[in-house]
């Protein structure tokens, strides 16, 4: 059963980008992509919308590889 977040307002394409933020733990958006079969630009837009949202974050400054969580 996939996590279902548009209740609270996340598109469904945010709510499958957390739920493999969950299952991978702290990822790049290249893996994100790669774990959710979607383009990377798709998965780079869901991970700054978590991240707006306050549901996913990345590190201040910022490193490379940045690494969502």
């Amino acid at each position: 059963m996939a996590l279902d977040l548009s209740p609270f307002g996340f598109t469904p394409t945010e709510s499958l980008v957390y739920a493999t933020l969950l299952r991978l733990g702290p990822s790049t958006g290249y893996a994100v992509a790669r774990g959710t079969r979607l383009a990377r630009a798709n998965a780079y837009s869901a991970l700054e919308g978590l991240v707006t949202r306050g549901a996913a974050t990345r590190p201040a400054p910022p490193t490379r590889p940045v690494r969502y969580r």
